[in-house]
């Protein structure tokens, strides 16, 4: 790797070297990537035109979290295998951060007392997060936790806006 940044280097403050070879080439199957990439856009555009259409409070979390799902999940060599998993830890998200908003919360006030009631999630995930297998999920369990319960100085619960957001995650999902 320091071999190629020191190439990329020279290319940018010195002479021209050859290009090295990318993680592109090396795909033998364009016309699957070709699919994945139509499957992306039709999947993208749909949401937005959706959100257009109904004018939808949520829609930039719901483009922004779709956005991320179908980063994440092309990455993965089979993912239509993991949208299950998926869908059950975004429910879970969805449950642990309504107690947590609506019933923890509101029963403290204080930076002690968030930090230690954002910590009943966010330490098990982080624990998690130290496996190999569970790293994946584990990450986007506390971005969807923390992107729910969204932790303000002052706190507002509105459940409307909970629900909408919570909406949007799982229709990304």
């Amino acid at each position: 790797d320091l071999d190629h940044v020191l190439r990329d280097r020279a290319g940018l403050h010195g002479p021209w070297t050859a290009p090295r070879s990318s993680c592109l080439s090396a795909h033998r199957e364009r016309l699957m990537a070709a699919l994945y990439a139509l499957r992306v856009v039709l999947a993208m555009g749909l949401a937005t035109g959706f959100w257009f259409a109904t004018e939808w409070p949520s829609g930039p979390s719901f483009l922004l979290f779709l956005a991320i799902v179908c980063s994440l999940l092309s990455l993965l060599d089979h993912a239509e295998n993991l949208g299950r998993a998926f869908l059950k830890s975004v429910v879970f998200c969805f449950v642990a951060s309504f107690i947590e908003l609506f019933w923890i919360l509101q029963k403290g006030e204080g930076f002690l007392f968030i930090c230690l009631a954002l910590g009943l999630f966010l330490v098990p995930a982080a624990y998690a997060y130290t496996h190999p297998r569970l790293a994946g999920s584990a990450i986007i369990s506390m971005l969807l936790f923390y992107g729910l319960v969204a932790p303000a100085n002052p706190m507002v619960y509105d459940i409307n806006v909970f629900l909408n957001n919570a909406l949007a995650f799982l229709a990304a999902a």
